[in-house]
């Protein structure tokens, strides 16, 4: 790949795109609803004007403006426009809660605001209580009124060149965007990114992935969430098109817009995965069996017996032979990715038996945020594949000592795409900060004999139990997941004897269930089809320890979701959050009369 639009900033990103593809479509429309498209060319010039504009606004380098906006052109024409003068983007969704919006806008000391939703905007800043110099505008009205005022730049030869040297005078090692965490296990950090970050990590990406020039990119993940940014930025790099959508047009944008590139996470490939082994289920027994060596094969090869060569034949045959899926698909898929989270691993094994070409990575937002991801030449189920480019990886002990091949322990990275630090929290980049640049990522993984990389757990997620047991939560509630029956769970057992859980029924299947039989489930009946599922499927048979079985557990009729704040935005556990409200009911569950019996 030819790095050279790399330096010196992320700014270069637009301008060699417009200069390259002038007349190829970016953007296919605005949101996912609809709008006009754009091209590589028209981009560049509204990046370039609304860029101006904010030139026009005397914003100085280095200065914190929030972005507060979903998935849309306007969110990448801000981003982009931000980052080609030097300042620097605090982005958000505008599903955030107000508290957690102006938590971030006090501790980024933003001095301007761009809003996409007028009544949120209202709710952050009542007229004539900003707080000085906040400057605050809408997303659409404001992006309008700054390019008229940065045309006026344009125009003004003095006042052009002065822009002009702006954006020269963005270096590598500035601050690029601050993205504050998510919070699954304690408050949001704002994670400082550098231009260097982010443009070490488009090109780790493009050499790691292969995407290729021109593929089609169907786009439904945050734009704020480093890991839907860093595609965005390497849909641009490689001349790509990019086509919003969101989770109520998902399967219509699948079929009509073919793309041949999709980067989802977890929970949404677990839908698909529900929605498939159902009706592979319910297929007559001959499509089964007719099916059957095409599956073992793909297991085969998932396992990484088997090459590159092989594994296009058993696409190929998979696109005959499951042909319906592949058109549910698109027709045209080449690529997909996986992140954002853990990838349970029978989701993993059970898609790439189908031929779906699903890549499994890993990183965070401290990583900019790719760290490994599987590759064509070795895409072996369970793992998250090698190391990128210039990406160095070692499995500390809780002593600090390496550990062997195979050996698990936290995982400790170095390379060009870790972050500066967390923004005025010393404390935090104490705790995280090696000496020779390590990071601790705190979640917890192996090396084989051949440097790829085996994710296990999150170091803060573990649950001790009384008897000083320790439990990697995510593989037990991934493999209860597989049950038709639960929708969503989240164990719970610190400092007590056994496992427990928060369990959110499949409400859907319990209605199926009920109209089958021709009336209601009791609560008992609805409990004891759940402890059959749980016993079945944490049994010693599927390889789970005892002390892996879950105890007593809480139905739930609300789901974690991320309007009542206890899931991020892409579909994680809020495992803190959670646990702060269920806290009296997970005291009695665990150690209280209803704990009994169960």
């Amino acid at each position: 790949m030819d790095e050279t639009w790399l330096s010196p900033n992320v700014g270069a990103l637009v301008e060699r795109a417009g200069e390259r593809w002038p007349e190829r479509v970016f953007l296919r429309r605005g949101c996912s609803t609809g709008g006009e498209a754009w091209t590589f060319g028209r981009f560049r010039e509204e990046v370039r004007l609304l860029a101006a504009g904010f030139f026009a606004q005397g914003l100085a380098k280095g200065d914190r403006v929030a972005l507060i906006a979903d998935n849309c052109r306007e969110w990448l024409l801000v981003d982009q426009a931000l980052l080609k003068i030097g300042l620097v983007p605090v982005p958000r969704g505008k599903d955030s809660t107000p508290k957690e919006l102006r938590n971030i806008l006090e501790h980024s000391q933003a001095v301007a605001a761009l809003v996409e939703d007028p009544a949120l905007k209202t709710q952050l800043f009542p007229e004539g209580k900003g707080r000085p110099p906040l400057q605050t505008w809408n997303c659409q009205e404001g992006i309008f009124r700054l390019q008229e005022e940065g045309r006026a730049i344009l125009e003004d030869p003095s006042r052009r060149k002065a822009f002009d040297e702006a954006c020269a005078a963005v270096l590598p090692e500035d601050l690029a965007c601050l993205i504050y965490t998510s919070g699954t296990t304690g408050e949001p950090k704002g994670v400082m990114l550098s231009h260097h970050n982010l443009c070490s990590n488009v090109a780790q990406a493009l050499d790691a992935l292969e995407i290729q020039e021109g593929w089609r990119f169907l786009s439904i993940l945050p734009s704020w969430h480093a890991f839907e940014r860093i595609i965005e930025y390497v849909i641009l790099a490689q001349g790509c098109e990019l086509i919003y959508t969101d989770q109520r047009r998902l399967k219509k944008d699948l079929r009509d817009c073919a793309p041949q590139l999709v980067a989802f996470v977890p929970r949404i490939w677990e839908m698909l995965y529900t929605g498939l082994k159902k009706k592979l289920d319910e297929a007559p027994a001959y499509k089964r069996a007719l099916l059957a060596p095409l599956r073992a094969w793909g297991r085969r090869l998932a396992e990484g017996k088997g090459g590159p060569l092989q594994a296009r034949l058993h696409q190929g045959l998979s696109r005959l032979l499951l042909a319906p899926l592949w058109a549910a698909l698109g027709g045209d898929l080449r690529l997909a990715v996986s992140g954002g989270g853990a990838l349970p691993l029978e989701v993993d094994r059970f898609l790439l038996s189908l031929g779906i070409p699903l890549r499994n990575g890993y990183g965070l937002t401290e990583t900019s945020p790719v760290l490994a991801v599987r590759t064509r030449k070795g895409n072996r189920v369970s793992t998250i594949g090698p190391p990128l480019r210039d990406t160095h990886v070692r499995i500390l002990a809780p002593d600090g000592t390496d550990q062997p091949p195979g050996s698990p322990g936290e995982i400790v990275v170095r390379g060009p795409q870790i972050m500066q630090g967390y923004f005025q929290n010393p404390e935090a980049n104490a705790a995280v900060f090696l000496p020779g640049g390590w990071f601790r990522t705190g979640d917890l993984g192996s090396l084989d004999s051949e440097a790829w990389i085996y994710l296990t757990g999150r170091a803060k997620d573990t649950i001790v139990l009384r008897g000083g047991e320790n439990i990697e939560p995510e593989h037990i509630e991934d493999q209860c997941r597989l049950s038709p029956w639960i929708a969503q769970i989240m164990l719970v057992g610190q400092d007590a004897k056994q496992l427990g859980a928060l369990l959110v029924p499949d409400w859907d299947r319990v209605r199926e269930e009920e109209k089958h039989q021709g009336k209601s489930l009791s609560e008992a009946e609805l409990r004891g089809i759940l402890r059959k599922e749980l016993d079945r499927l944490l049994s010693e048979a599927e390889g789970f320890r005892k002390i892996d079985r879950v105890g007593p557990f809480l139905v739930l009729e609300e789901e974690f979701s991320k309007e009542n704040g206890l899931m991020t935005a892409t579909l994680k556990l809020k495992r803190k959050a959670i646990l702060d409200v269920y806290a009296q009911e997970i005291e009695a569950l665990l150690g209280g009369p209803s704990a009994q019996g169960l």
